[in-house]
């Protein structure tokens, strides 16, 4: 994990075996990458503070379609940015990463 939120993950198996019973040995690897953050830190900076509130401000009481810009806002996923939301996000605020 590092300091920005982002952390690897990296998994791997070891094949140990070419059909026939024969020693053949093999790996198979992925890297993956995944972004994590905290609920109501829009602005992505590893705190949720005045300027995550002011972006969230901006949106409230819009619909939040999934796939949509402002469905970050809905954290209670309810399609609409609103009261539910405001309560997730003060109970976050001012939380860091």
């Amino acid at each position: 994990r590092s300091g920005s939120g982002r952390n690897n993950l990296c998994i791997g198996a070891l094949i140990a075996e070419d059909g026939t019973g024969g020693p053949t040995v093999g790996g198979q690897w992925a890297d993956i990458w995944m972004q994590v953050g905290l609920n109501g830190d829009f602005n992505r900076d590893g705190e949720v503070g005045f300027a995550d509130f002011l972006e969230f401000a901006g949106v409230f009481g819009q619909s939040s379609p999934a796939g949509s810009a402002e469905a970050k806002y809905d954290l209670d996923r309810s399609g609409d940015i609103g009261f539910g939301d405001f309560l997730i996000f003060a109970g976050v605020f001012g939380s860091t990463v």
